[in-house]
């Protein structure tokens, strides 16, 4: 089956977002903690960043869409073994996962923990250290591949997303810093709705401007009761949470509960309204702008691995203009990866592009990821 060019360009404006977030957050990183700045992990930012409205926008769903379009490209099921499924998912994901780390681990970029190597790769392959999407794909996409084969598998795959959904809030468990489950938790549910909405493409490229409407008009109030983020205790999702858990709140217990429900499941419907108005604005698209794009997402993985040192080092040696930062740092990483799929041997190891015959592709056709297919 042929690539759909504008499937790759989704792909490809994901990829955009992701290094683009990641330049406005290093453009303004510190190293230290002040007054005004916010934790985000390894670096601190100023609270002005934290409420920029690209960085939220951009942030409330560009991974969420990554996911989709993951599952979006398993419809229909290949017709492999479960044991074939996974084992396609485990070369054309988790190699590269280990790749990279080893690789990101040699240029001081992966944590060094006390100990050395060991106990760096050790974290790794229990999900705390490395490329966290890499590896929450390929947990989300092997369900998928273990649960298509169900007797009313749609159904089954629905309730099970909607059973993650529920526990990225905890009230069923504690989620521990482990496989990356709680990254798991998050994607899962739009790996599945990708997945259920393959067979409906047709439709939503006929009715693409009802989409692209009911998509903008669901995100935009959404969006504005978690913005920013990054911060939760400044949006306005918590303060509700808070009065209404309040004992003098009318409706006690019952708008209390559904105040906390609501706080759950907002950034799900949030990026998922998202990602249907871009569906809707994408698929069935052609012409150059669409193509530049599906280059891009053909690269996705590659560009997805490096971005992150390349990007920091530009920002710490000066280059502070986000769009310059972003441009400079898509197009090293893309000719990178375009470098390295002319080595089979790296592309297969670092980019998952294992060539082999498949069936109704060309021998010697590359299989693998982009972080998709």
């Amino acid at each position: 089956m042929p690539r759909d060019s504008s499937v790759d360009a989704l792909r490809g404006l994901a990829i955009i977002l992701v290094v683009l977030g990641h330049a406005i957050l290093d453009s303004a990183a510190v190293l230290h903690a002040g007054p005004g700045m916010v934790d985000m992990g390894p670096f601190w930012i100023p609270l002005a960043t934290a409420w920029n409205l690209p960085l939220n926008v951009l942030y409330s769903f560009h991974m969420p869409l990554f996911a989709f379009v993951s599952g979006f490209v398993m419809w229909p099921p290949r017709g492999r073994s479960v044991a074939e499924g996974v084992t396609s998912r485990a070369r054309s994901l988790l190699v590269p996962y280990f790749a990279w780390f080893v690789i990101l681990y040699a240029t001081n970029w992966s944590p060094h923990p006390a100990g050395g190597f060991g106990p760096a790769l050790v974290g790794a392959l229990l999900g705390r250290d490395g490329l966290w999407f890499l590896y929450a794909l390929f947990v989300s996409t092997a369900i998928v591949v273990c649960l298509e084969r169900v007797p009313r598998s749609r159904w089954v795959l629905s309730i099970v997303a909607l059973v993650a959904v529920a526990s990225s809030s905890g009230w069923a468990f504690a989620v521990p810093n482990v496989l990356y489950l709680s990254d798991v938790l998050w994607i899962f549910p739009f790996v599945v709705l990708g997945y259920l909405m393959g067979p409906f493409r047709a439709q939503v490229i006929e009715h693409r401007w009802l989409v692209v409407a009911f998509g903008c008009v669901v995100f935009v109030p959404l969006f504005i009761l978690r913005y920013p983020v990054e911060v939760a205790s400044l949006q306005p999702i918590s303060h509700l949470l808070t009065a209404s858990l309040s004992p003098s709140a009318p409706g006690g217990a019952l708008s209390g509960v559904a105040a906390s429900w609501l706080a759950v499941v907002l950034p799900y419907a949030c990026a998922c309204a998202a990602v249907a108005a871009l569906c809707g604005l994408y698929l069935g698209r052609a012409g150059a702008a669409t193509d530049v794009q599906a280059w891009l997402g053909r690269k996705s993985l590659g560009i997805y691995a490096m971005h992150g040192p390349v990007v920091w080092w530009f920002a710490s040696h000066g280059v502070r203009e986000v769009v310059v930062l972003t441009c400079i740092s898509l197009a090293l990483c893309a000719l990178a990866t375009a470098l390295i799929e002319r080595i089979p041997l790296l592309g297969a190891v670092l980019l998952g592009q294992w060539r082999r015959p498949q069936s109704g592709a060309p021998e010697g056709a590359p299989s693998g990821s982009d972080l998709t297919t």
